[in-house]
This record gives C-alpha cells, sequence and structure tokens, in this order.
C-alpha cells in the first residue's frame, strides 16, 4: 500500500462505508470527505463527519500507519490540531493532538476491496507504454474524449509558462510576445532556437515603416539571420545585402550568429531561408497578425491568412545561388497546423487566461479541434490499443497524458485510470 494510493481511496470512496466505526467503536457518518490540500497542513480540508453522533467540522489526516503521525511530527505540530479524522490503512496506535486530546482513528485495511489493490498495482507494474490498455476493460468515448480534452488544456496551460517569460521580456507587448512565437513555429523543431533568437531582435516599428515593401523586409530578416555577409552570384541575394546594409547603418542594426542555422538532414522545404522568404512576405503582405490569427477558430482560416506569394525568385530556389526547378514555396497545411498548435492556440489560450476572456479559452480549443491529429509515435501508440484520436485537440491532450501522466504512472490522476480501477 502506498500513501497517494490511500489518498485516492478516500477521495474517490472506493472503500465500503457501511458501518464505519472509528477504533475505539464509534460510528462514524461521513458528510462530506473534505478536499485535497496543496499547501501545508492535513491532507483533506473542510470535511464534515459526525462521530459518535457529535458533528465534527474539519481536516482529515491521511497515513499508511499511525506511526507516521508521529514520525511526520504531527504531534508537535498546532497546524494538525484541526484533525477530525486519522484514517489509515492500518491501526497501530493512538494520536494526539499538542494539547494531549486523542484523535479519533478509521482503519481502511479491510475495506478496500482486494481487487483494487491488484488491478493499481498490475497497472503500476505492468510495462506498456500506456498501462491501462492492457487491461480487458472496454472504456466509454466519452470518458477518452473527456480526459484527453482535459490533458489539452494542461499543455496549453504548460505553454503558457514559456508565454509568460516571453510576455515578461517585450515588457507585455502581447503583439511581439506573439511574433516571437510565430518565428520560433516557422523554425518547426530544427530551427525553434535560432528563429525564437531572430525574433526577439526583429522591430515590429521597422516593420510597420516598410510594410508592403516586401524586398526590404526580406533583406531585413535576412540580414538580421546573418545570412549577408558574403558576395554572392545571383542578382538578387546581392541586392538584399546591399538594402540590408543600408537598414543596418540607419537603424544600427546587429546580426545573429550565422552558424546557428541548421541544414543537415532538412528536407528542402524547411530549408530556413525559404522560412525567412515565407515570413517576409507574410509581414509584408499582411498586417495586425495578432489580431487576425486570433479571431480564427477554424483550420481554414488561418490557412487563408498564412497564404501568400514569395519573392519570384524562392520559386526556383531554396538556398543563394542554387537553382532548381520548383520549390515548394508556399506556406503547407504541415505548417499551418504547427503554427496553430504551437502559436496560435497557446497564445489565445494565455490571452484569455491572462485578462479573464473565458471565449478566448474556448476559440482556443475549437481552433486546435479543427486541425486534423497529429501522427506521430506517441499519437500513434494510443490508437494502436484502440483510442480514438480524431482533431488537433485530442492529438495534443494524447501527447501530454503520455509525457506526463502514463510514462510516471499517474493513473490515479487520470480520468482513464479512475475509471478502471472503480470497475475493479
Amino acid at each position: 500500500m502506498k500513501e497517494h494510493l490511500l489518498h485516492y481511496v478516500w477521495k474517490s470512496a472506493l472503500f465500503n462505508t457501511t458501518h464505519l466505526k472509528t477504533t475505539d467503536g464509534r460510528p462514524i457518518q461521513l458528510i462530506r470527505r473534505g478536499f485535497i490540500n496543496t499547501d501545508g497542513g492535513p491532507d483533506f480540508s473542510n470535511a464534515r463527519i459526525r462521530i459518535g453522533g457529535q458533528l465534527w467540522i474539519g481536516n482529515v489526516e491521511i497515513h499508511i500507519s499511525d506511526v507516521d503521525w508521529k514520525g511526520h511530527g504531527h504531534h508537535n505540530d498546532t497546524v494538525y490540531d484541526t484533525t477530525i479524522l486519522h484514517v489509515v490503512y492500518e491501526h497501530r496506535v493512538d494520536v494526539f493532538r499538542t494539547d494531549g486530546s486523542k484523535i479519533p482513528v478509521l482503519e481502511l485495511k479491510n475495506r478496500i476491496n482486494s481487487k483494487v489493490l491488484n488491478r493499481y498495482q498490475f497497472l503500476q507494474s505492468h510495462t506498456s507504454k500506456i498501462p491501462c490498455a492492457s487491461t480487458d476493460l472496454t472504456l466509454s468515448k466519452p470518458i477518452v474524449t473527456m480526459q484527453f480534452e482535459r490533458m489539452a488544456v494542461e499543455r496549453l496551460k504548460d505553454k503558457s509558462v514559456h508565454i509568460r517569460a516571453l510576455h515578461k521580456l517585450t515588457n507585455s507587448d502581447i503583439e511581439r510576445c506573439f511574433l516571437i512565437l510565430l518565428f520560433e513555429s516557422f523554425g518547426m523543431r530544427v530551427n525553434r532556437l535560432p528563429m525564437g533568437l531572430l525574433g526577439r531582435k526583429i522591430d515590429l516599428r521597422i516593420l510597420a515603416r516598410h510594410h508592403n515593401k516586401t524586398l526590404l523586409i526580406e533583406a531585413y530578416l535576412f540580414g538580421m539571420a546573418g545570412m549577408l555577409h558574403s558576395e554572392y552570384q545571383d542578382a538578387y541575394p546581392n541586392r538584399l545585402r546591399k538594402e540590408f546594409n543600408y537598414l543596418q547603418h540607419k537603424y544600427e542594426l546587429s546580426s545573429i550568429d550565422p552558424s546557428t542555422w541548421k541544414f543537415l538532414r532538412l528536407r528542402p522545404p524547411n530549408f530556413p531561408t525559404l522560412r525567412l522568404a515565407q515570413l517576409a512576405a507574410l509581414l509584408a503582405q499582411k498586417s495586425q497578425l495578432f489580431e487576425q490569427l486570433t479571431s480564427c477558430t477554424r483550420h481554414d482560416e488561418v490557412g487563408n491568412i498564412l497564404t501568400v506569394e514569395t519573392s519570384p525568385y524562392w520559386k526556383e530556389h531554396y538556398t543563394f545561388d542554387k537553382p532548381t526547378r520548383k520549390t515548394a514555396c508556399r506556406i503547407g497545411e504541415q505548417l499551418v497546423d504547427v503554427v496553430i498548435l504551437n502559436t496560435i492556440a497557446p497564445i489565445m489560450y494565455f490571452y484569455g487566461q491572462l485578462n479573464s476572456l473565458p471565449n478566448w479559452t474556448d476559440r482556443a480549443l475549437d481552433l486546435l479541434a479543427s486541425v486534423k491529429p497529429e501522427n506521430n509515435r506517441v499519437t500513434r501508440r494510443f490508437t494502436d490499443v484502440g483510442f480514438e484520436v480524431n482533431n488537433g485537440l485530442a492529438s495534443q491532450g494524447a501527447l501530454q497524458l503520455h509525457n506526463k501522466y502514463c510514462t510516471f504512472k499517474r493513473c490515479l490522476e487520470c480520468q482513464i485510470g479512475h475509471e478502471v480501477l472503480k470497475r475493479a
């Protein structure tokens, strides 16, 4: 028996609640078992329990054995004087408050169904990447859907930590914060870091002054990315270099280290050069991107906004001075998905939480639900064992559930795991 399992059994009432009695024979009536206390003090707060005919309102402390009361120093801690019931798996000794008064004890050892304990042990010891998939239970679709949605919200909350740091870095400028996130998304996984560094150096005022001037915006981005430090064979990059030299002198600009960019083992459509060209076209041709993109609730709406024409040069090049017959210069559906999952939905959630706008959270979830499910190693694990992952909201939830719960066998904190134990 582990203490966190005993907490779960008490919270979920997974024990025989008939004819409850204290270890000294007084009848117990559980009116309210209390609420989990995440701060210091007893484990469950604000319980209402009738003991021996007298109503008590206070806290409940839970241990494997009574000896833990003294072992944890509670007998000398006045915070625990509010305990009205000590719930233990096995009773051994009586426990007392600091004033010497005895605390009633409820022993659960013979009240917990052995099937619950055996199934929990099975989940904890099984080697499957998704422990509950190894059971013979068919789980109802609403339970799985609800758990995935809850996990998707938790994943948005986790992503908000990074956004909150950017928000602070940009002096609460939500548009600059959004721009940095957008750059990171365009970097995909491999060039996320240098794209983020570049996004931090981009000045919105310079972009605004040169709006609708794609060449100047390209020169600004490629120059700031450190990609215009040498002579080229083609006229186009040499012209960008000339324009950036002017901008650099005018605004006293400094570039990032070009060695941070990665091309090795990347498919050409994901080369950072093409991504920068696409970003330049987007920033030059579209205005108020934060307002436009965060008003979307569907994948196709985002796709329409991100559909822009790059300079003609990028229809025949992936990098400078290396022509090719034809390129995938338009922003594809995969990148649209990445922007929704990693930029738009997370910042909508963050902004909604920051400004107490619940409709923003709802819109973020609607937007995630409009995206096709991600196809990766984790989502395939769920679909292979019969879980339905049918959209981006579910796949984001599946990732969070796998990485933060299944991997660490946190079955007691999962609605699916709860259902598995409850059915025992």
